[in-house]
């Protein structure tokens, strides 16, 4: 194989130690071994003779320990080592890395792994594009040679240990997308951010960042998407006549404080699909403009308020809607109509009867109504009661179970779902690699499978959809998942040929991606109670997949 250039056996059931590959020859530029069962580390000079390697892509490998086995690979530009359970000083990788391949590195991916120790020299890499070191246990703050990466375009170091303050980020003209959630760090947001023209994605939260955030932070920022202040003490502090440069597509400011008022500035935003503005010390009435301004909203939560007032027709305000959380306010009058499969309408003050919106009760996936003040009888609905109680006739589902399972839920819906959606997938795909025929949107494209643009918004709505359906369950054992849904999924499970082995592959996935998200809180119980969750689900799918007349 002297002429070999590109060989792509990615998601091939190996199971086989990288050793193995050691000889496909010098001629190769492209090797990806992406979703294979490696078995153990990486071999010393395992990659000694590929010295025309260009792309290396070993992501998702079950590869553990070290690493020592880069220094002669002069011409690498991409490598991609994401999900596995490396292990060791992310320092001593990068000293490896800078003995050969300092100048022509351009990715390097290495997110979900076990590394440790504080943020490498970058002096030398000059040439680095795109960083990503999520979801590992690097520490201490950034070093002054953060600086020498100015010319990255995306920098991924969510869900770390990260601590002190954000350093300047001036130099970063190029940059793209910045996600540096779910770490320790202090201090204020740098105004240097407004200088980040190109920024399309920024994600601080759930850091310790205090302050106050001005237009001036963001007014530069015409191209930014996703704006992502969540779980930090930032007061946002903008005048009422400005106007955003950017259409935002994703707004989550949950715990920053936006009121008393409720923010005008929003009013300027028609593409949003997901807003969450919740415990953000709004003491308003919601404007009338609010309910027309994103037809394609997906998920709202202004939770934890004290917004008063009436609700129009959600049902014609926000037909797309999947979840809805307007809990802990002061809203009052008639329940309107929702088109939504989660609905929270909790700790409010309607009233009237209950019996119109139970007559749709089919319809939701979750509801909460308590503690409000309605009134009345549940309907006399029997065909409704036997359509729901057929559907869920499954063992009971404990009180212990219920509570393991909202509280375990209630920790992941703090990280990101998009992430946790992924790796769902990415799991479902690496026990059974034949799932990814059924995604024409895979099928049809070039990138590896965990790039794919369409991919992470698909994954991420399938597991927020999965986890909340187990949320509401009871210990009656029943559910009211919205019955057109349950009829589309099996008719499109009926489709593509499912049969019972794969809905025990994807509960195993379900079950791992949990574990993973949530280790503190794993247990044989919380599993158990996880498991029974996804059962009854997968009954109610079952139930659905008729084959058409």
């Amino acid at each position: 194989m002297t002429s070999l250039l590109h060989l792509d056996l990615s998601y091939s059931q190996i199971v086989s130690p990288l050793k193995s590959f050691g000889n496909l020859g010098s001629s190769l530029v492209d090797l990806d071994l992406s979703g294979n069962n490696l078995q153990g580390p990486i071999p010393d000079y395992a990659f000694s003779n590929m010295t025309s390697l260009l792309h290396l892509d070993l992501s998702y490998s079950q590869i553990v320990g070290p690493l020592k086995s880069f220094g002669n690979l002069c011409s690498l530009k991409t490598l991609s080592l994401n999900n596995n359970n490396l292990t060791g000083q992310l320092p001593e990788l990068f000293f490896y890395l800078s003995n050969c391949s300092k100048d022509t590195l351009e990715t390097l991916l290495l997110n979900d792994n076990i590394l440790s120790g504080s943020f490498p020299d970058f002096t030398l890499f000059s040439s680095l594009r795109e960083l990503q070191l999520q979801g590992n246990n690097l520490n201490g703050s950034f070093p002054k040679s953060f600086g020498q990466l100015s010319n990255l375009t995306i920098l991924v170091l969510d869900n770390n240990n990260l601590g002190g303050s954000i350093p300047d980020l001036s130099v970063f003209v190029s940059l793209k997308e910045l996600h540096i959630g779910d770490n320790l760090l202090n201090g204020t947001l740098p105004k240097s951010i407004g200088n980040l023209s190109k920024l399309e994605v920024l994600d601080v939260s759930s850091n310790l960042l205090e302050g106050t955030v001005t237009e001036a932070y963001l007014s530069n920022l015409s191209r930014l998407s996703y704006l992502d202040l969540s779980s930090n003490s930032l007061t946002l502090n903008f005048k009422d006549n400005w106007v955003p440069p950017f259409q935002l597509e994703t707004i989550l400011m949950r715990d920053c404080q936006l009121g008393p008022r409720f923010p005008k500035w929003l009013q300027t935003q028609h593409n949003f699909s997901e807003l969450d503005i919740s415990n953000a010390r709004i003491s308003d009435t919601i404007p009338t403009w609010f309910w027309d301004l994103s037809p394609s909203l997906s998920f709202l939560n202004i939770s934890h308020n004290r917004i008063s007032g009436v609700l129009p027709n959600l049902t014609f305000k926000f037909p797309h809607i999947f979840g809805i959380d307007l809990s802990y306010n002061n809203f009052e009058g008639t329940l309107p109509p929702v088109a939504s499969t989660v609905a929270i309408l909790s700790n409010n003050k309607f009233s009237g009867s209950i019996a119109l919106l139970f007559s749709r009760i089919s319809d939701f996936q979750y509801l909460d109504l308590s503690d409000n003040q309605l009134s009345g009888s549940l309907p006399n609905c029997s065909n409704c009661w036997q359509r729901i109680s057929k559907r869920f006739r499954v063992r009971a589902f404990s009180e212990e179970q219920e509570a393991l399972v909202v509280k375990s839920w209630n920790a992941m819906k703090k990280k990101n779902p998009g992430e946790l959606g992924l790796k769902f997938f990415l799991r479902i795909f690496e026990i059974a690699p034949s799932a990814k025929k059924l995604f024409k949107f895979l099928k049809d494209s070039d990138v590896p499978v965990e790039q794919n643009p369409q991919l992470k918004p698909h994954a991420m709505t399938v597991f927020v959809m999965t986890c909340e359906s187990a949320v509401q369950l009871r210990k009656a054992g029943k559910a009211t998942v919205r019955e057109s849904t349950l009829k589309d999924l099996g008719a499109t499970h009926l489709k593509y040929g499912v049969v019972d082995e794969h809905f025990e592959v994807t509960k195993y996935a379900l079950l791992e991606t949990i574990k993973e998200a949530v280790p503190e809180m794993w247990s044989p119980e919380m599993k158990n109670a996880w498991a029974e969750a996804y059962d009854q689900l997968a009954a109610a799918i079952q139930n659905e997949m008729k084959p058409l007349n």
